[in-house]
């Protein structure tokens, strides 16, 4: 299943990439406790209740594309995720390519990775508004 957000924000498009790509700086999302780095191209999430995500950097187009492989017990697939400047602003677009590992989640794996979708679009607006004076 694919599934796409865009979102454009007043800010410029290095500041925003660099939110999106430090992994080191993971304190604004509310959805995860921590982000552990394996190395240059792996890191691995882990959200509020505990549960791991590993991720691998497929492509790296600084300012402009990242893409990397999502794995975990329930599901799998690719992000990609576009940096773009429209007018003076910039429009982010966010295509994750998921498959469900456990048939029984199929149903549900829109709404859970559309809630996720929202969740971190409204993180990120958030910290860029908050830290717009530095």
């Amino acid at each position: 299943m694919i599934f796409t957000i865009e979102k454009i924000f007043d800010f410029d498009i290095k500041k925003v990439w660099d939110i999106v790509t430090n992994l080191k700086k993971y304190h604004w999302r509310s959805d995860i406790s921590r982000v552990d780095i394996i190395n240059e191209k792996e890191f691995v999430e882990i959200t509020q209740s505990g549960y791991l995500t590993t991720f691998t950097i497929i492509k790296e187009e600084k300012y402009k594309y990242w893409e990397f492989k999502v794995d975990n017990s329930n599901m799998e697939g690719v992000w990609k995720g576009e940096f773009l400047i429209e007018n003076g602003k910039t429009k982010v677009k966010f295509i994750e390519n998921l498959k469900a590992k456990k048939v029984w989640l199929i149903p549900i794996l829109k709404i859970y990775v559309k809630r996720q979708q929202k969740i971190y679009m409204r993180d990120l607006e958030k910290y860029l508004y908050e830290n717009s004076k530095n």
